[in-house]
């Protein structure tokens, strides 16, 4: 009696140690929460199903796009819960509207009144609705800086979405840039983990200000770590990598509220993502603590079979998805198979119906945040909205934000007011097509005489613009085998350069084409990414000097193609401790037509003795020119030596966009925290527990700043600050509880041991 009693007491005082060091943080119960449970207590288990399947609108739709009554309600009695995609380029609001409430109304006829809920890609713009203003694409976001223009953004879209009657907003998209390779690079906010947060999490803030539209994060996770650059490979990274880069942009979206995530088409280190319960269960639901909707890339559970190969059937795969993971919608997109895969694995192992039914409840519940329930079709109120030109302005000022001066020799930019330009000259926006510019374009393939026809121009002229880059392309049809611009561009600007006049280079590309040396040969070069329907005026007024320049490069621009794979916080044992790693352009560079100048860098402490404690950074900025301007302040953070994992060359931990007239200075201020000096332990399933080692951080300002950490004589750069961390504990925070509790853990582990030997 006495061993089973002191058998129960072990086990029962060692459980809280054990749920502790889980780190798992379930969403509160509120009302919605409640009404969902409620709603799907009472739908039969088809239905439960049917909620889990989306379909692509032609699935319903007639061969001129006009809705089909007799399929909308034969996929009602099944329980379809979710439409998605565009039949074509799109309506306008008002025809998106007609064929939504259509839909809506035979559906929510004939299944009892449950609406289904509409998803679409609107990510820089509402896309598919016609007359719907384009913003630059989010890699020009990152270029911004500005999380309140992401944040206006990520509103119009929403907005103009709804307008359509359309709730769910697929995206932001949340990868960080890895590979510049990679065919969606343009579709990220850049290679920094922390400006991918601040921005997704503004733009999330835009989506859902209102009570109608639900973000997407895309695409969970490890999507863009392709080692050769092509769209959809299976990537290698580890747990630490994973947590510590392509993990804290989706946490920050969580934590504003994202109502749901996409997963993607990879496999990370062998294992499909969406089969994977290592990271759709046990990080996504268990350490993130994320209770929304999880969705499908396109077709992916099929994939598991057409694509991955690890089974030999669809059926196969649906149950492997519904048995290991917490997969709530499944974007099949083209037949309701997937309903009669998981009514078959239901038939089979009844236990899966709780399973089935915690999906169907998160989705409702996605359905209640955005008021279908009472408005099945919202957003009317939004339709004059559409195209306005308050919105044109917040699309142009991102634009103009966006934009990046990388090289000005002798102050050639701005050029003079009256300067004529090529069709600038005469046509300042809303032209089509290229007859209006000399020579035309050239696409890599020209003659001859064609190019002494360009060179005779440029003889005669004074300045030479000259705008390079790619053809529009999205995902798989965008890869590459050579990140080189193609054939005939370079050689082409070249022939313009060796005339002798001033060439000015504006590189318009979704991802960074390398240039070989001909940024040596051109006297200025301006990069404008994909700035979409304003950049035009946008880029006319930064040439010209209306606008000044303050864009700064979300990403590493490589000069080499040995390098293209080295982001700036690449660590300290790459290849580029041995050779200087030069690159065309570093992450955060950027030029403005006033000069900014840094100085009195100070620090609250030099030494700090917990992790509650934190550190406030004071920095002076001047504007020394002539004219106003806008400056990123930015705050980097290097940690000179570090034992669980190989330390980066630095990080970056804060920034701030600030404006300054001519003359005039202000104080950028910052606070670091024990997370900005710590990073997450590489344990997946634990919860998000993070560590801090105690030594040296160095603080550094700006981008080009070198702190030469490692050289005896001390730091000597007046923009580089040190602080020493010599906490008793290098746990942080209540996500550590694990770690603090070792030693209480290991005792009863002990205890437990002993009590067993007892029990033998």
């Amino acid at each position: 009696m006495i061993k089973n009693w002191l058998l129960a007491a072990a086990l029962t005082l060692l459980q809280p140690a054990l749920a502790s060091s889980s780190g798992s943080s379930a969403s509160g119960s509120d009302s919605l929460d409640a009404q969902a449970q409620t709603i799907v207590d009472g739908f039969s288990t088809d239905l439960v199903i049917g909620q889990m399947c989306q379909l692509d609108i032609s699935m319903v739709l007639n061969s001129d796009h006009s809705v089909n009554e007799t399929l909308v309600r034969q996929y009602a009695k099944l329980g379809v819960g979710s439409y998605l995609n565009s039949p074509f380029a799109g309506w306008n609001a008002t025809g998106w509207r007609n064929t939504i409430k259509e839909i809506q109304t035979y559906h929510m006829d004939e299944n009892g009144g449950h609406p289904m809920v509409y998803g679409l890609d609107s990510v820089h713009g509402a896309q598919y609705v016609d007359q719907a203003v384009m913003f630059p694409q989010q890699i020009n976001a990152g270029a911004s800086f500005n999380p309140d223009l992401a944040r206006k953004m990520g509103f119009v879209t929403a907005r103009d979405t709804a307008a359509a009657g359309i709730t769910w907003v697929l995206g932001p998209i949340l990868d960080i840039s890895y590979n510049p390779l990679w065919t969606r690079t343009y579709e990220t906010f850049g290679e920094d983990p922390y400006l991918a947060s601040v921005l997704g999490a503004a733009y999330i803030q835009g989506v859902q200000n209102n009570s109608q539209n639900g973000a997407c994060m895309k695409h969970f996770i490890g999507y863009s770590q392709t080692a050769t650059g092509v769209d959809r490979e299976g990537t290698t990274i580890s747990d630490y990598d994973l947590l510590n880069y392509h993990v804290p942009s989706f946490k920050a979206g969580i934590e504003h509220g994202a109502m749901s995530t996409m997963e993607n088409y990879i496999s990370v280190n062998g294992a499909p993502v969406i089969s994977s319960t290592k990271i759709l269960n046990n990080l996504l639901r268990d350490d993130l603590g994320f209770d929304g909707v999880v969705v499908t890339d396109w077709g992916e559970v099929n994939n598991l079979q057409s694509w991955h190969r690890v089974v030999r059937t669809q059926q196969d795969a649906v149950e492997l998805v519904v048995a290991n993971t917490s997969l709530d919608m499944s974007m099949v997109p083209y037949s309701t198979d997937f309903i009669d895969q998981v009514k078959s694995v239901l038939s089979s192992n009844a236990d899966y119906e709780d399973r089935l039914r915690s999906s169907a409840k998160r989705i409702i519940k996605m359905k209640l945040e955005m008021g279908l329930y009472d408005t099945p079709v919202p957003g009317e109120d939004n339709v004059d909205l559409v195209g306005n030109n308050d919105d044109l302005e917040e699309a142009l000022n991102l634009a103009r934000e966006s934009i990046v001066l990388l090289k000005n020799d002798d102050n050639l930019l701005p050029l003079a007011n009256g300067t004529s330009c090529g069709g600038w000259s005469i046509y300042w926006q809303g032209t089509s097509g290229n007859d209006y510019f000399a020579h035309g374009t050239v696409d890599g393939t020209y003659s001859d005489e064609d190019l002494s026809t360009a060179t005779g121009y440029a003889s005669d002229a004074d300045v030479v613009i000259v705008a390079i880059g790619e053809a529009p392309y999205a995902e798989k049809w965008g890869d590459i085998d050579e990140l080189t611009l193609p054939s005939g561009q370079l050689e082409y600007v070249q022939a313009l350069a060796n005339t002798g006049t001033e060439v000015v280079l504006i590189l318009f590309e979704g991802r960074p084409r390398l240039l070989g040396s001909l940024p040596d040969s051109v006297s200025a070069v301006v990069w404008g990414g994909l700035p979409c329907e304003q950049g035009g005026q946008a880029m006319a007024e930064i040439l010209f000097g209306e606008v000044n320049p303050s864009g700064r490069l979300p990403i590493t621009y490589p000069k080499y193609s040995g390098h293209i794979m080295i982001p700036y916080r690449h660590r300290v044992d790459t290849q580029c401790s041995y050779s200087a790693c030069e690159m065309q352009w570093d992450f955060g560079a950027g030029l403005s037509y006033t000069n900014f100048s840094y100085s009195d860098l100070k620090l609250s402490t030099n030494k700090i003795t917990s992790n509650d404690d934190t550190v406030t950074v004071s920095v002076k900025v001047t504007n020394n020119g002539t004219r106003a301007g806008k400056e990123t302040v930015m705050l980097f953070m290097i940690q000179p030596y570090r034992a669980i994992s190989v330390p980066e060359v630095k990080m970056l931990r804060k920034f701030e966009k600030i404006e300054l007239e001519a003359g005039a200075s202000t104080t950028a201020m910052f606070t670091l925290t024990a997370d900005d000096w710590s990073v997450y332990k590489p344990q997946i399933g634990s919860g998000l527990n993070r560590v801090a080692e105690n030594g040296e951080f160095v603080v550094a300002i700006h981008p080009d700043t070198d702190c030469d950490v490692y050289n005896d004589a001390g730091i000597t750069n007046e923009l580089c600050a040190n602080f020493t961390l010599a906490a008793a504990s290098a746990t942080v925070g209540d996500s550590t509880s694990s770690f603090a509790s070792m030693s209480e853990m290991a005792w009863w582990a002990t205890l437990l041991s002993c009590v067993l030997g007892l029990a033998l």
